[in-house]
């Protein structure tokens, strides 16, 4: 039997600094549990929360980890962004494969993808998945910052996937 309910760590990784965002997802919805922004190597995020430990003394201890969700960068739109989507890429491959060293089942997902199933439009328009993710998330809190929303996006699209076997 399918679960009926999964914890999804949602990463939107970047050069040196990280979006993440641990959801409930089920087929009814999603459950804002916990998220911020991580300064450090992404794998490490991936074990401390795995090991259900808090990111800061303010975090709630993080629910066994389903499923981790990780946006992997995949065009360059301008030449002087070249070296940055490159420490971006290393540092998604290296919080997959985190996830696997301990044993979670993780996922690759493209941005385009998740922002086309959850906000509607492929593009990245940060006002639109402001507008957009939020109200699809309960308990969302009303504070939060890009790089927290696309990691709550990709959590929130492969949560669904996974559930109606599209992964």
């Amino acid at each position: 039997m399918p679960p009926r309910e999964l914890v999804v760590l949602g990463l939107d990784p970047g050069s040196t600094a990280h979006g993440w965002a641990v959801l409930l997802v089920s087929l009814a919805g999603a459950r804002y549990h916990s998220a911020g922004h991580w300064a450090g190597s992404a794998a490490r995020l991936v074990r401390l929360l795995h090991h259900r430990q808090r990111v800061t003394p303010a975090d709630p201890a993080c629910p066994p980890i389903d499923l981790v969700a990780v946006e992997v960068p995949g065009a360059v739109y301008k030449l002087s962004c070249i070296k940055q989507l490159l420490l971006t890429a290393g540092q998604a491959g290296r919080a997959l494969g985190a996830a696997e060293g301990v044993g979670l089942a993780h996922v690759d997902v493209a941005p385009g993808v998740w922002r086309l199933a959850v906000v509607g439009s492929n593009a990245p328009h940060d006002a639109l998945i402001k507008d957009k993710l939020p109200p699809q998330i309960v308990g969302w809190p009303a504070r939060s910052n890009a790089h927290v929303r696309d990691a709550a996006g990709v959590a929130l699209y492969a949560g669904r996937a996974a559930l109606t076997g599209d992964l």
